[in-house]
């Protein structure tokens, strides 16, 4: 009985692990999306918990590294692959829970040799259903991915809006995180632990 115990309560402790971890990454690094080639592709929809489309078009994507050497995109990727934003369009990302949108590395993806010029500006912006409530617009450069703090707390959805022409940005370790909610029944089998360890006990005595 006492093995049968011990048993229970570490699958039962595994299981709720599990669930706790559910739901939204904290960061997001898209070295998942590494298929061992250099690729481009649009992120899948659901990636990570998020949407990742805007207003039914996609516009975000995962790019690798060297997919366009001595670029943006090789400067600003931290692993293998990192986010492209879309052609002269509004890339987003978008939850049902809130969440907080705390950092990101962001670098332009191309310079003059691609028709752009530096510094490139992107508006970003974070969302509580139709109100813009977060609101930062910055230049970046192609030659060194920029930290930036962002600290939009509890949105729903966060947008990434170049505001020069056809520019493209570079968009890695994305810091985030949510309140995964627990289900219902993670309280029944906590509740079903306490009372089986409260009649071990009652028996001893």
């Amino acid at each position: 009985m006492k093995k049968l115990l011990i048993v229970t309560l570490c699958a039962s402790f595994l299981m709720i692990s599990s669930l706790a971890v559910a739901g939204i990454v904290p960061i997001l690094t898209f070295e998942d999306l590494y298929a061992g080639f250099d690729d481009v592709n649009p992120l899948p929809i659901d990636y990570q918990g998020f949407t990742w489309d805007t207003n039914g078009s996609f516009d975000a994507y995962y790019i690798t590294k060297a997919y366009v050497p001595a670029s943006g995109i090789e400067y600003g990727i931290f692993g293998n692959v990192g986010m492209l934003t879309g052609f002269a369009a509004t890339a987003s990302m978008k939850n049902t829970t809130l969440f907080d949108f705390n950092g990101a590395y962001i670098t332009a993806a191309y310079d003059a040799s691609f028709g752009e010029s530096n510094p490139q500006t992107l508006q970003v912006q974070g969302w509580v259903g139709a109100n813009a409530v977060y609101s930062q617009t910055l230049n970046f450069s192609d030659m060194l991915p920029l930290w930036v703090d962002f600290n939009f707390l509890n949105v729903d959805q966060v947008t990434f809006t170049p505001l020069n022409g056809s520019a493209q940005f570079l968009v890695d370790n994305i810091n985030n995180n949510a309140a995964v909610p627990v289900p219902p029944a993670v309280f029944l089998l906590g509740s079903g632990l306490v009372a089986l360890v409260g009649l071990r006990r009652f028996r001893r005595n």
